[in-house]
């Protein structure tokens, strides 16, 4: 993946390129719900159907699991907010993938990303320092910058930031105010264009009680940890 911040006149622009088989990959991926199964169905047993057919698509490549998985794992956490879930959760179940880059009020679905670690704190996020202010009417501002900012073209992201009474947990939608600096030069998922972003008065609204951040995005966090796991099993699978 190769990132473009401007376009040929200056402007902003934060676009990935992608080769044609990794849209293929995540159009096969959502239309399979691997994002999104045991949240459309109250079949007993949706979750073990899920991981089986996600050891299956890691198998044949790795990489595309991340968003796949951040949306999936973010639901339990919108879910703490029964508002905003309303907003979110009927898109980042849907089965249809869109990518391409237009506001999210725009599409029937979407992607969730996270945006937690900062240079000075690495995996201890309470050393952050990305501020949040209040501007009334329920919505902040997001000021700093994120060392580790999973999936750029995702719609939706949940981030940690400072509010007043702490760290806390904030819906903040792509568009304005969001610049990614690069994509993360890794050793393995070269597939996936992990990002730096900087927050230059980003627009977000707060997810759970104030102060209460880590609390609130452990839901996402557990999630994504388990398709570690899942992820983990497929490797091991395709190298026996």
């Amino acid at each position: 993946p190769v990132l473009h911040t401007h376009d040929r006149f200056g402007h902003r622009r934060d676009e990935v390129e992608f080769h044609p088989a990794w849209h293929a990959l995540m159009r096969a991926g959502v239309q399979q719900e691997l994002h999104a199964l045991p949240w459309r169905t109250d079949q007993p047993g949706a979750h073990v159907a899920r991981a089986a057919t996600y050891v299956c698509s890691g198998q044949a490549e790795a990489g595309f699991g991340c968003p796949i998985t951040m949306t999936f794992a973010a639901v339990p956490a919108l879910r703490t907010q029964p508002e905003v879930a309303a907003e979110w959760v009927p898109r980042l179940t849907a089965t249809s993938y869109d990518p391409e880059l237009r506001p999210a009020a725009e599409k029937a679905s979407a992607l969730c990303g996270m945006a937690m670690t900062e240079k000075q704190g690495g995996s201890d996020v309470r050393a952050n320092t990305t501020r949040a202010d209040a501007v009334g009417d329920g919505w902040w501002e997001l000021t700093g910058h994120k060392w580790f900012c999973s999936y750029p073209p995702c719609e939706v992201f949940l981030v940690l930031a400072q509010a007043p009474a702490g760290l806390s947990c904030f819906v903040l939608e792509r568009g304005p105010g969001m610049e990614f600096q690069r994509l993360k030069d890794k050793l393995g998922t070269r597939s996936l264009p992990s990002s730096e972003v900087e927050f230059k008065g980003a627009a977000a609204r707060m997810l759970g009680a104030e102060g209460r951040g880590v609390a609130t995005i452990i839901e996402m966090v557990t999630h994504t940890r388990l398709d570690c796991v899942i992820g983990s099993a497929a490797g091991i699978r395709r190298g026996v």
